[in-house]
């Protein structure tokens, strides 16, 4: 029986992201989105919920490997979402559609990051945010 193994290498980027950028609106998060969302204590861990998902509730999850990018505004918004460094294509735009459906529900529940903020002004700025996914069957 294949057992199903879904890594996310993030020891760097989860650390940084991990204390910069939390997740904010989430004092009385109402329904089963929300609740996801809310509940995650960074952006891998969410990430890492919504793949789940779609590996329990679909047959030929292609495996592969990829980076996945987007820019928190200094608003806090998610925006310029992309992927590079693939080595399956179909598995890059099924990982881009998980990052596409977290950011429309960041949109429809008004979640938000709080914005990076320069060390020297201390004004928010927009921050490039990237992680590698990788998934398999073995």
């Amino acid at each position: 029986m294949k057992t199903y193994t879904f890594l996310i290498t993030l020891f760097f980027c989860s650390l940084i992201f991990a204390q910069k950028s939390a997740f904010t609106g989430c004092e009385n998060p109402k329904g089963r989105g929300m609740k996801t969302i809310c509940k995650s204590k960074n952006f891998p861990a969410l990430f890492s919920e919504y793949m789940y998902d779609v590996v329990r509730n679909y047959k030929n999850v292609p495996q592969g490997r990829a980076n996945l990018k987007f820019v928190i505004t200094a608003k806090g918004e998610m925006s310029q979402l992309s992927y590079s460094n693939t080595n399956n294509e179909a598995f890059a735009k099924l990982a881009l559609t998980i990052l596409q459906n977290i950011q429309q529900d960041f949109k429809q529940y008004k979640i938000f990051f709080i914005p990076i903020r320069e060390k020297e002004t201390n004004q928010p700025i927009n921050f490039t945010y990237e992680f590698p996914i990788y998934y398999s069957t073995e």
